[in-house]
């Protein structure tokens, strides 16, 4: 095995917010081989996430929808892949179509999880360990390369990030617009993909209103196709709904300016982690120990941990086996924003 890469490849194709927890390792990467070159290989919608992070060299974007969807788009996307001669591939998805990827790009030393499907294609694998943080989890790929002992030195989630000024302004000047004060910006990012995700609708409204009353101006983030979801939110509260008004580089900015972000157990804890936003995260049918808490400074998990019927599902269900949905409805507004009230106390003591 060559100990001084020179151009390594990093693919991760889940979800976004698998995409921003893979950053801390392409943070010590690059760091470990500073003089290398470092290729993300990612979705058309995650790749605005890597292409502001300063560790990265380059975004490959793998459109595994439409170009590259089937057995013939996998296979002309991995021989494109092999003219890049990589001489370090490492696959943090799990899935077949990633596994043949990696081995039809041909990289001189390649490595996947242990539990990654055809992990025989790889030349090492890496011990996919079930209740660590998934940083630390992407971080013991250090270990297959001999970097073992630097794994706690970057097990952070804040990555250095270059903003393109367009993306500042921009935000800047629609916090102006609204009057925003800068020390009293609360973010609330209601929706999911997964439906028992969601924290009821009830507490994020009152909740923003507590917060409101407080002082807070309360800005509800998404994207476009979360608007809907979250007019009734705004329109009860009070809170600025903001979805589809921000890309996700923006979002993140946003994130920087922010005092804390409300969410649920989805991918803006893992934006909000690359920029140390302090969070409040609500976890329902899922649990911190699958490895997707919140690792930002001051932040914090409300969940009701003591139910015999949690956790039930690694993403949650669409609707509760139970009929019952206690792991978010016995979860209350005032908790959760004296939560966030906590945080704020903390930085005005600092």
């Amino acid at each position: 095995m060559n100990n001084h890469f020179q151009n390594i490849a990093v693919l991760q194709t889940a979800f976004l917010g698998d995409v921003a927890l893979a950053m801390p390792l392409c943070k010590a990467l690059k760091s470990i081989y500073p003089n290398s070159r470092l290729t993300f290989i990612t979705t058309k919608a995650a790749s605005p996430i890597a292409e502001i992070v300063s560790s990265i060299d380059e975004v490959i974007v793998f459109d595994k929808r439409n170009a590259h969807s089937g057995f013939k788009g996998t296979f002309a996307f991995g021989k494109f892949l092999k003219e890049f001669k990589f001489d370090l591939f490492i696959s943090l998805h799990r899935s077949f179509r990633s596994s043949l990827i990696a081995k039809l790009a041909k990289a001189d030393f390649s490595i996947s999880y242990d539990t990654a499907t055809l992990s025989f294609l790889f030349d090492k694998k890496c011990k996919y360990r079930l209740h660590e943080h998934e940083i630390r989890r992407n971080l013991n790929f250090l270990e297959c390369i001999g970097k073992g002992e630097l794994i706690d030195e970057f097990d952070n989630p804040a990555v250095n990030l270059n903003f393109p000024d367009y993306d500042i302004n921009y935000v800047e000047q629609y916090l102006n617009q609204i009057g925003n004060k800068s020390d009293k910006t609360a973010l609330i990012a209601p929706n999911s993909v997964w439906e028992t995700k969601k924290w009821t609708k009830t507490g994020y409204i009152n909740s923003a209103e507590i917060l409101t009353n407080r002082g807070f101006n309360v800005l509800i983030i998404g994207s476009q196709s979360d608007k809907d979801y979250c007019d009734e939110i705004s329109q009860k509260s009070g809170a600025i709904n903001t979805c589809g008004i921000f890309t996700i580089p923006q979002t993140i900015y946003l994130m920087k300016k922010a005092q804390f972000l409300v969410c649920n157990d989805s991918a803006p804890i893992h934006f909000a982690g690359m920029v140390n936003c302090p969070i409040v995260a609500i976890f329902g049918p899922t649990s911190p120990l699958f490895g997707f808490y919140p690792r930002s400074r001051q932040s914090t998990v409300i969940e009701r941990a003591e139910l015999d019927c949690k956790p039930c599902e690694i993403h949650g269900n669409k609707k509760c086996p139970l009929g019952t949905f206690d792991c978010m409805n016995l979860i209350k507004a005032e908790e959760v924003a004296n939560a966030a009230n906590n945080i704020t106390s903390t930085q005005t003591a600092q």
